[in-house]
């Protein structure tokens, strides 16, 4: 009987990895990129690649200076093996996600031992935010590794006196900064120094002491030397244009930007609650019971410290955003884990915390699994998907405890069993959810995202690259990326009809109505556009898709393009 049940349990941890691999690569080329920030990497390959310059960036024919160029160097090294298309530029950053989550698990297994680093990995594995933006190309994810590296490589060396791993955390903290900028230099130097005053019971003298075995004289000047080795190049090519990009996408963010006043202090801890789900209602659970016996917070010091300094430097920042606390998604799987691994339940009241933190989130996501069966008209069978979590509470006791013994009351000798599969719960159910949308829902949604469709038409039709693309009132980020082209939006009428009498060969996108506001010009294509601003805004822009099922059509936009080609190159001013 104990062979069997190894061999189940052998099965379910191959088919979890399995499912969690879906979740992560499947499709991942499927869908035309995402408006608008996975468009600004996107194109900036395009044009690395197109202007053969793999230093400097640019988004429509212009610079970029917005962000360092970490990710830009990652999916163009995936763009060269795999070549220019929407599955090498994600690729980079779904594998970077994966490496994530190895790292979470090294980091448990470090500072505690094997089943805390598995449960801290599992947590970690499918944290909505972080799962969300594996799939997505923009420097969460990149910032999110090179992070985790450089603690994982601080806490090895630190903990074993190893310089070497100490060196190469200086190594992984610079090129952190170079995928998000010099702000990560104070983050990561907080969580440092204060684990290590953490560490000495707050004895300056021990401090100083400990502080020591770092050998800042020698990690300061390569983190300085890599993580500031492209802005200086920056600073020398461009000087004062370079630095108001960077003063805004820093300073003026962190001090310039209106302040909601109180409303700002738990802005992070909100964000938590569903950025960190399914866990997040357990992470608080944890956090608050090491908080009540606060002479265990030693247990959790190194993850405790890292959540602590990343709170309080990101809420004391004026600018938020949410995607900003993604990489403490792992000091709050770390926490949760080791909470999680260690206690089993006590009481009425500590066994209720239990069960809203982890039956409420998996309940929850199943009932959302139905909705969405429903909504997109999946195939009845998938049904399955809301039952199987607790089919697999049925398989995995070998001795359940009766459901009408009472909701808190569980037989003795089945507690380790019962809580043990509480503790997985949330994580299958919300596994589920993940395939059904990999699997289900990304498919449907490209019938409504025609962008690669245009630039297909644009290839074939082969126009000049000279030939800007002209859109009316709307502007479409990754239009430049499939357009091959510089791209104008916003465009009033008048304006494309201006436009159009000053050059004889015309590229436009306008509402289905006005296709002759182009005398002479063609229809390449006709369709239904998304018109109600970011796709990453990904719940609104899902309702909208829903609503379509319905015949109501609100939330897009029949548009047209059309081309006319009657070239004069004296009045356009270009070579034939």
């Amino acid at each position: 009987m104990k062979g069997l049940q190894a061999i189940s349990w052998r099965s379910f941890v191959f088919l979890t990895i399995s499912l969690l691999l879906v979740v992560y690569f499947w499709g991942l080329g499927l869908n035309d990129i995402w408006n608008p920030n996975e468009a600004f990497y996107a194109d900036a390959t395009r044009e690395m690649f197109e202007r053969n310059n793999f230093l400097e960036f640019f988004y429509n024919a212009e610079h970029r200076f917005n962000k360092p160029p970490m990710t830009y160097w990652v999916i163009a090294l995936s763009a060269s093996v795999f070549g220019l298309n929407e599955f090498a530029i994600r690729f980079p950053i779904a594998m970077m996600a994966v490496l994530t989550i190895w790292l979470t698990y090294l980091i448990g297994k470090k500072i505690y031992d094997r089943r805390v680093g598995t449960m801290a990995a599992v947590i970690m594995a499918l944290s909505a935010q972080f799962t969300a933006n594996a799939r997505y190309a923009t420097p969460e994810i990149p910032l999110t590794f090179f992070f985790t590296l450089t603690l994982y490589l601080f806490i090895r060396g630190y903990s074993d006196k190893d310089f070497r791993f100490l060196l190469l955390s200086y190594f992984a903290f610079g090129l952190t900064i170079l995928t998000k900028g010099y702000p990560y230099l104070i983050v990561i130097g907080a969580i440092m120094v204060s684990y290590l005053f953490f560490h000495a019971d707050f004895n300056i003298k021990k401090f100083w002491k400990e502080l020591g075995v770092l050998r800042i004289h020698i990690g300061l000047p390569i983190v300085l030397i890599i993580g500031f080795s492209w802005p200086m190049y920056m600073y020398w090519k461009y000087e004062g244009l370079f630095l108001d990009v960077l003063n805004a996408e820093t300073m003026e963010r962190a001090l310039s930007y209106d302040s909601k006043g109180f409303e700002d202090i738990f802005y992070y801890l909100i964000i938590s609650t569903w950025g960190f789900f399914p866990y997040s209602l357990a992470f608080f659970v944890a956090l608050g019971y090491y908080l009540y016996h606060y002479k265990q917070l030693k247990q959790i010091a190194f993850a405790f410290v890292w959540f602590g300094v990343m709170l309080v430097i990101f809420t004391a920042a004026k600018g938020k955003l949410p995607t900003y606390f993604i990489q403490a998604h792992t000091a709050l799987s770390l926490i949760t884990a080791k909470f999680l691994v260690d206690r089993i339940p006590v009481g009425t009241g500590e066994k209720f915390l239990w069960h809203l933190s982890l039956w409420f989130p998996g309940i929850l996501v199943s009932i959302l699994n139905g909705a969405l069966i429903y909504w997109f008209e999946f195939h009845w069978i998938l049904y399955l998907l809301v039952v199987i979590p607790f089919i697999s509470w049925l398989l995995l006791i070998p001795k359940r405890p009766s459901l009408f013994q009472g909701f808190i009351k569980i037989p003795k000798d089945n507690h380790q069993h019962y809580w043990g599969y509480l503790k997985l719960f949330p994580f299958i159910t919300f596994l589920l959810a993940m395939v059904l949308f990999s699997v289900g829902m990304l498919p449907r949604l490209e019938t409504l995202r025609p962008y690669e469709k245009i630039g297909e038409v644009l290839q074939q039709k082969q126009i000049p690259k000279d030939v800007p693309l002209l859109i009316e009132h709307y502007f479409f980020h990754n239009m430049p990326y499939y357009a091959r082209r510089n791209v104008e939006g916003y465009l009033e009428l008048n304006h494309i009809s201006d436009y159009s009498n000053e050059h004889r060969e015309v590229l436009a996108l306008v509402h289905s109505e006005n296709e002759a506001i182009v005398p002479g010009a063609e229809v390449l294509w006709t369709g239904l556009m998304y018109r109600r601003g970011s796709e990453a805004k990904f719940f609104k822009f899902l309702g909208g898709y829903i609503k379509t099922s319905k015949g109501d059509y609100s939330d897009y936009r029949k548009l047209s393009l059309i081309y006319r080609n009657e070239h004069n190159p004296q009045k356009d001013g270009r070579r034939p």
